[in-house]
């Protein structure tokens, strides 16, 4: 028992020892080693975000990239229908045109020898002395009269089937021309389908590279996918809160008016009032004065006639703005100057490149080229001005009842309360840098809180 506990004590000096020697070997850390050792960490530190936010904008780049390309992908293909449907038509066409050709062919070839049968008929007997013979060698007058009328209808006959014939050839001419316009038509429309189809191959590849890079980082994409959808989701909110704060504003001014009408009115009825009490009194003291010549009468104070009550502000003009609105479905101008894609529909859909993706827009994303400008797509009142995060300046423009929303824009040309005219820039759509300088405006349609579809309302 002693042994071990021998053993054991002479373990732990030695532990000790080695780790006294340990210490003693390790360099003394000094004020100057460790500001460095600082240094080196935040520089690590700045590298990471740097890193972060590179990976992020090049994921922000591609994941726009992919949104344009899909929305090119798709008009690509129904402009592929279109034309399948325009070559289809045509071939139809071409189909009708030879039945007419061939059924005009064999008119003109009936019309033909008929002409000719009864040209070889005149041309078999001497013209001018065979047609007097012919009429004078007859028995009676009645029978020579009936010769030379038949000779008549027999020359008008000559020449109706002489225009005849001419007309026919002249529309089998024409049919001839338009088949061949048809089938030139429908080569040139081939060729551009062929076109068509190769441009569509070509934006599919690209699509799936851009694709297979989003994949390669999937995490840098899941963040930033959840990134906008939070961004998203704080701009309704954000809308919500507004358009709640707009109209318990609107109520309370309503109802202070109403508060105000009902004391105008309650002020009007007393005032009658007292005036009907002072004549009441006033008509037995006229009477008993009335001998009295030079007494002057006493006249009652004129009473201001109140000033009218006008009706809440703007709702005559907010009835009709929404009614003029709701009656321009479908018409409404393009939110944006020049050429533009919607790259992202309205609604929860399905990411169309990225599996498993769910997009959610309360409104359409249009992508513009640099410098577009965000226009009022109806007249209206510059309603609320604010800037959310992830979508620079926001600006709610009210029509009546609807509310039309310009996200995403870098300068703007309205204040709050503005009247704005239909096509009437609004303001500068913010030129993403990453992208090469092009834009993206985040536009939406609401009737009060109800979230519209917008491409249902531009044309």
């Amino acid at each position: 028992m002693i042994h071990q506990r021998f053993r054991h004590l002479l373990f732990l000096i030695l532990a000790t020892a080695l780790a006294l020697s340990a210490l003693a070997a390790r360099p003394k850390r000094t004020s100057k080693g460790v500001r460095s050792e600082k240094q080196r960490t935040e520089q690590r530190i700045r590298l990471t975000q740097d890193q972060i936010r590179e990976n992020k904008r090049k994921t922000t780049a591609n994941l726009n990239k992919l949104n344009a390309l899909d929305a090119d992908i798709d008009r690509q293909r129904k402009l592929i229908g279109a034309m399948n449907d325009s070559i289809r038509s045509a071939e139809s066409e071409i189909k009708i045109v030879r039945d007419s050709i061939t059924s005009l062919e064999r008119d003109v070839d009936i019309i033909r020898r008929s002409y000719a049968n009864a040209l070889r008929t005149a041309r078999s007997r001497r013209r001018g002395a065979d047609d007097m013979a012919f009429i004078f060698s007859a028995g009676t007058f009645a029978q020579s009269m009936s010769r030379y009328r038949y000779l008549q209808t027999f020359s008008r006959w000559l020449s109706a089937k002489s225009v005849s014939l001419k007309a026919s050839v002249d529309r089998l001419a024409a049919k001839k021309l338009r088949l061949d316009t048809l089938r030139a038509s429908r080569v040139a429309a081939l060729g551009r389908l062929n076109s068509a189809n190769e441009m569509l191959l070509a934006q599919q590849a690209a699509t799936k590279v851009i694709v297979d890079q989003l994949q390669s980082d999937k995490s840098t994409l899941n963040a930033l996918l959840k990134e906008q959808q939070n961004q998203m989701r704080e701009l309704d909110r954000e809308l919500d809160r507004l358009i709640a704060e707009e109209m318990r504003k609107a109520q309370e001014e309503e109802e202070r008016r109403r508060r105000e009408q009902a004391l105008r009115e309650q002020q009007e009825r007393e005032a009658r009032e007292r005036q009907e009490q002072a004549q009441k009194k006033t008509k037995p003291t006229e009477k008993k004065g009335s001998k009295k010549k030079n007494k002057p009468e006493t006249q009652q104070p004129t009473k201001k006639t109140p000033a009218p009550v006008s009706p809440p502000a703007n709702s005559a003009t907010d009835v009709r703005l929404a009614a003029d609105f709701a009656s321009n479905r479908g018409k409404l101008p393009a939110p944006v100057s020049g050429h533009y894609r919607i790259v992202k529909p309205f609604g929860v859909t399905k990411h169309p490149s990225l599996p498993n993706v769910l997009v959610e827009n309360s409104g359409i994303d249009l992508q513009v080229d640099g410098n577009a400008t965000a226009n009022a797509v109806f007249d209206g009142v510059v309603s609320v001005i604010f800037r959310p995060s992830g979508y620079q300046t926001v600006v709610v423009v009210r029509h009546g009842d609807y509310l039309t929303v310009y996200g995403n824009l870098d300068a703007i040309n309205v204040s709050k309360g503005d009247r704005v005219k239909r096509g009437q820039p609004i303001g500068h759509i913010y030129a993403n840098p990453a992208d090469g300088g092009a834009g993206i405006l985040h536009f939406e349609v609401r009737k009060g809180r109800e979230k519209l579809n917008p491409a249902q309302w531009i044309r």
